[in-house]
């Protein structure tokens, strides 16, 4: 099952026993409009850190699973994302350089001062 959003998820860091394990937070409402929380385990790919709280968009994700003590855990495996920085970065790279390529060249002896 692929994944994608085109909203930003927030990824929660926890440290354990020298392991790192990653989780993003899910909502919903419930029959009586009262919002549900929940949380579910992400992976991405090794030798990825990301910090705790950071915001991402999902690129390219899928859902899987492992299996321990008889019961089966999903997760998230994020293997292409791009943090809200690298997004707002990339949008004002491409702002400057639409700019740029709109100048406008006023000639000096047709301003009136």
């Amino acid at each position: 099952m692929n994944i994608s959003n085109e909203y930003p998820i927030m990824i929660f860091r926890n440290e354990y026993d020298g392991n790192v394990y990653y989780k993003t937070s899910l909502s919903k409402k419930d029959i009586n409009g009262n919002y549900i929380n929940g949380y579910i385990q992400c992976k991405f790919k090794k030798g990825v850190e990301i910090e705790n709280k950071t915001n991402i968009y999902i690129k390219k994700a899928f859902l899987s699973f492992y299996n321990k003590n008889d019961a089966t855990i999903p997760y998230i495996f994020i293997s292409e994302f791009e943090t809200i920085d690298e997004v707002i970065e990339k949008t004002q790279t491409k702002s400057v350089e639409t700019i740029k390529q709109d100048e406008i060249i006023i000639d000096e002896n047709e301003l009136p001062f």
